[in-house]
């Protein structure tokens, strides 16, 4: 049911997204989410309670209180087709949450151009420091994007003079 702090992601959306510790709302269309996401399609199916309830009452709440709602919104609104209100360049730490939504939901496919874009931004990372820089290649790498993931790590090698275990394990 929405409220008044729900955004509708799609005005006819049919499913709200109850994201994170926050319970940010967002108002959400079914068959994309099918569409984008393996992992949407099943757990929207007949076959689990949530997509039972779906095809029973016409929508449903889910709550996803693990998921990071600013990198969940990001995703959203690519699977919908808002890229207008997309930004063309994220904080490196929104990228590597996004990259890790990505994974969970199995939508590489969905999220490719869009990671590609943020993640080969060039003058965006001459801003941030080397960790930063650094969770951008790790989320090039799980958005399986060769050529960010190669540009990220040069820029590694050129402007980081410790170790990179070190490094790994700073940002654990």
């Amino acid at each position: 049911m929405d409220t008044p702090d729900t955004t509708a992601i799609a005005a006819e959306g049919d499913v709200t997204l109850i994201i994170g510790q926050e319970q940010t709302r967002y108002r959400v269309s079914s068959g994309v989410l099918k569409q984008c996401s393996p992992v949407f399609a099943s757990m929207l199916s007949e076959s689990f309670s949530e997509g039972k309830h779906l095809a029973d009452t016409g929508s449903i709440e889910i709550k996803l209180p693990e998921d990071n709602h600013d990198a969940a919104r990001i995703m959203l609104m690519v699977f919908h087709g808002r890229n207008g209100e997309l930004p063309l360049t994220l904080n490196p730490v929104v990228i590597f949450e996004v990259a890790i939504l990505a994974d969970k939901y199995d939508c590489l496919s969905a999220m490719r151009f869009a990671g590609h874009l943020w993640c080969v931004a060039d003058e965006l990372m001459t801003e941030y420091d080397i960790s930063a820089r650094w969770l951008v290649a790790i989320a090039a790498c799980i958005l399986e994007d060769e050529e960010a993931f190669a540009r990220r790590t040069a820029d590694l090698i050129l402007n980081h003079s410790g170790t990179y275990y070190d490094l790994a394990r700073a940002n654990e």
